[in-house]
């Protein structure tokens, strides 16, 4: 059966009639500088091998904007 989906292999693949997202369509951040910052904090802890959890990303979020004063 392998073999059989290797010759279709042409077939599975997308041929522009599938639906896809537009690159920006999500959802934008409601504070972008906090976003950054805590995307900035888990790139240095990852890079440092820590594991980061949601919940140390929520605290560490929570902490950051009681300092930036934006009340979530």
């Amino acid at each position: 059966m392998v073999q059989k989906w290797k010759l279709q292999y042409e077939n599975f693949s997308d041929d522009g009639n599938s639906k896809k997202w537009k690159c920006g369509s999500g959802r934008q951040p409601l504070f972008p500088e906090l976003e950054d910052i805590v995307c900035e904090w888990i790139a240095n802890r990852r890079a440092r091998g820590f594991v980061v959890c949601r919940a140390d990303i929520q605290a560490f979020a929570t902490t950051m904007a009681s300092q930036s004063d934006i009340s979530l």
